[in-house]
């Protein structure tokens, strides 16, 4: 009876045991098919991504046309860039100013290339009275440090490396030297210039002005200046020695404009009246205003050129014949009938009147398009064909996409919605304002009395509502 129970339980067990096995074998192959489906379902998705994304490049192709075949260009806007009226909260915050202190504290730039242009498409927020006049306080305590340059003087025929007259505060100082040391390499010459240094009762001290006559052609130069002067290295490498431009500053004399940066890359050249030291084996196609008869270090002949209304400088080598040109600086600009001047005339000039005249940057055969963009009322294609060969004009409101308003102005290539160029600008059709012109004295016990400022717009802008927060 006893051996029977326990074959009983043995055999129960081995069910129970069996069971469980079947049991987690279907598990497993609930799992797999699970896995299973997860693929296929990712794998449709990514499918249809490549679909999708493959009917967009289609469709893309399909707008996309050609001038030359005569037919519509269909090209995608600009995008909408944030105007220099739009307030960047972000550089308001405290910790913004303290992650900005630790950059600089941790990454102090101490090697300065003079060649380096900065973007002239950066724009700058206006200055507050208050930024004003911290600026002129930093300006009275600071140390004054002017980088060196290099000077043509025309009626000498010579040209000059200077180190200028420099300014610092000895309030700190234990005590005042009699000479700073300039660590200066000069087309690969190693030498140390002597400053002498004098101060006044105030605390500050001078430092003297140092030339030293050019007698060849500059290739570059580096030279460190001392601890009391922030302790910066400055450097220029000239890449070719055919051509050096100096900007015209009176009298006979020229500041060297630095034609290229470190890495060789050429710089326009402004938009100003230069002077060139030209090498004898090149020719100026472009005509010169003044040839001088002398010539700077014995193979260079120096000539006078204005750049101002030009896009380009061309030089041609008399033995090959081969031109090369280097650009001037972008003028692309906007003029007005009325300019109303305010914080931000130069970041976003304000316009009123009935037109406005848009220069090139450069002539463009083929053709400029003009975006302007609006962020309520959207944008519109000025023109698709204006070559640049004088101003355009356009007809205000008509030509703009709404009435009145900010505007962003895009200049493209054909078939291009990256602009090369842009601007900012506001516009409204008439403003005038009133207020009292008299000198008003606050009361010494009650303070300013309260004045009235009245703004006139036209007789069509009597629904409109002044927002003035």
């Amino acid at each position: 009876m006893g051996q029977k129970i326990l074959e009983d339980e043995g055999k129960k067990a081995a069910e129970d045991k069996h069971g469980w096995e079947e049991q987690e074998k279907r598990e497993k192959e609930r799992e797999e098919n699970s896995h299973e489906e997860v693929e296929i379902e990712k794998s449709e998705k990514k499918g249809g991504e490549i679909k999708i994304e493959e009917e967009d490049i289609k469709l893309a192709k399909k707008k996309e046309t050609k001038r030359n075949s005569g037919i519509e260009v269909q090209a995608r806007k600009p995008y909408r860039k944030k105007a220099p009226t739009v307030e960047r909260k972000s550089e308001n915050t405290e910790s913004h100013h303290e992650k900005k202190k630790e950059s600089v504290i941790l990454k102090p730039m101490t090697e300065v290339d003079l060649g380096k242009r900065k973007d002239s498409r950066l724009i700058k927020p206006p200055q507050t009275p208050a930024d004003l006049e911290k600026n002129d306080k930093e300006k009275e305590t600071s140390i004054r440090v002017e980088s060196p340059y290099v000077e043509i003087d025309l009626d000498e025929a010579e040209v000059f490396f200077i180190m200028p007259k420099q300014w610092f505060e000895t309030s700190t100082m234990d005590s005042v030297p009699q000479e700073l040391h300039y660590k200066l390499e000069l087309n690969g010459n190693e030498q140390v210039i002597s400053a002498g240094v004098s101060s006044d009762k105030q605390g500050v001290a001078t430092v003297e002005e140092r030339q030293i006559n050019l007698e060849k052609p500059l290739k570059n130069f580096k030279i460190i200046y001392p601890d009391e002067l922030q302790g910066k290295t400055y450097i220029y490498q000239h890449s070719s020695e055919v051509l050096y431009p100096f900007i015209a500053i009176g009298n006979n004399r020229g500041r060297m404009y630095y034609l290229y940066d470190k890495g060789g890359s050429l710089n326009p050249l402004p938009n100003r009246d230069v002077w060139i030291l030209l090498e004898k084996d090149f020719g100026l196609v472009t005509d010169p205003d003044v040839i001088e008869e002398r010539w700077i270090w014995e193979k260079y002949q120096s000539m006078r050129v204005s750049l101002k209304d030009i896009n380009e400088l061309i030089i041609k080598n008399n033995q090959t014949e081969k031109e090369k040109r280097i650009p001037c600086q972008s003028s692309f600009s906007i003029e007005g009938d009325t300019l109303i001047k305010d914080n931000f005339e130069k970041q976003m000039p304000l316009f009123a009147g009935n037109s406005l005249k848009i220069k090139a940057p450069t002539v463009n055969p083929s053709g400029w398009v003009i975006w302007i963009q609006n962020r309520q009322a959207g944008y519109k294609i000025v023109t698709e064909n204006w070559t640049g060969d004088y101003p355009l004009e356009l007809k205000l409101p008509d030509d703009l996409p709404c009435e009145c308003g900010e505007f962003q102005i895009d200049i493209c290539e054909q078939e291009d919605r990256i602009p090369i160029e842009t601007l900012f600008f506001r516009y409204i059709p008439f403003i005038q304002l009133k207020f009292p012109r008299d000198l008003v004295i606050p009361d010494p016990e009650i303070g300013h009395k309260k004045e009235f400022v009245k703004i006139l717009l036209e007789k069509d802008f009597q629904d409109w509502v002044l927002k003035t927060d």
